[in-house]
């Protein structure tokens, strides 16, 4: 049997960790994108050519988003979920469950008893050593890792995330 892949940056073997580990050297590709500014303001546009002044309110494109809650998972790791055990997959969903109910933070509370009640909500039942086997298997494959608070993972934004991750780079860059 093959080793499973693991994502391209190593977790310290520091255990608990007192910041999450996978910020360090934290990066993601960005593009610039158009804004458009509101005001309540009066405001106005001019003609350069005529110096005519257009009284306008606002300049907006409206477009149509999604209102459904996501949790974004990111293509270019799908490797790691895919080779997830079956007690892997069951505590990341739970995982993926407890982070959707705050969008924008990277740790999750993922205990025994929390991870037990998701279970059952689905209709399905979470076994002790599968709860155990599960959270060592995301731990060892870099998915998440312990922090100083019993019961509270760090989460791997270059995995998945519920949010902007821009802060997060940020976040690293001011800790550097």
């Amino acid at each position: 049997m093959t080793e499973p892949k693991r994502i391209p940056s190593e977790v310290p073997q520091e255990r608990p960790h007192h910041t999450n580990p996978f910020l360090d050297g934290f990066r993601i590709k960005t593009r610039p994108q158009r804004k458009t500014l509101t005001s309540d303001r009066r405001k106005g546009v001019v003609d350069l050519d005529t110096g005519e002044i257009e009284e306008t309110a606002e300049l907006v494109k409206r477009v149509p988003t999604d209102t459904a809650p996501f949790i974004k998972v990111f293509s270019d790791q799908l490797y790691v979920v895919l080779g997830l055990s079956h007690a892997g997959v069951r505590l990341l969903t739970i995982a993926w469950i407890e982070l959707s109910r705050d969008p924008g933070r990277h740790k999750v509370s993922l205990s025994e008893r929390i991870a037990a009640q998701h279970a059952n909500e689905a209709g399905g039942h979470l076994s002790r050593s599968l709860y155990f086997r599960g959270r060592k298997e995301l731990i060892a494959r870099g998915i998440i890792a312990e922090t100083t608070a019993p019961n509270l993972y760090w989460i791997n934004p270059q995995i998945f995330f519920n949010g902007n991750r821009l802060p997060l780079v940020k976040e690293a860059q001011s800790a550097a």
